[in-house]
């Protein structure tokens, strides 16, 4: 997918790292990734998007930074 598509969406505050998924990646698959980023790194802090007309999905990560 184009990063053109992404930077035409909505600006994210603070995205240290862009992850995005295949159109084909079901939300079981996302949930269950969501799940144990958030449980193994709780200072992660991710915003869920889904572009409108490629229908993929992406994460938009970063940190809290604190000890």
């Amino acid at each position: 997918m184009s990063h053109k598509s992404w930077m035409k969406t909505v600006p994210t505050e603070n995205c240290d790292v862009l992850m995005t998924f295949s159109d084909r990646t079901d939300d079981h698959t996302l949930l269950w990734l969501l799940n144990h980023m958030r449980l193994g790194i709780p200072e992660l802090i991710v915003q869920i998007r889904h572009h409108k007309h490629t229908h993929v999905h992406a994460f938009f990560v970063t940190a809290t930074y604190e000890k």
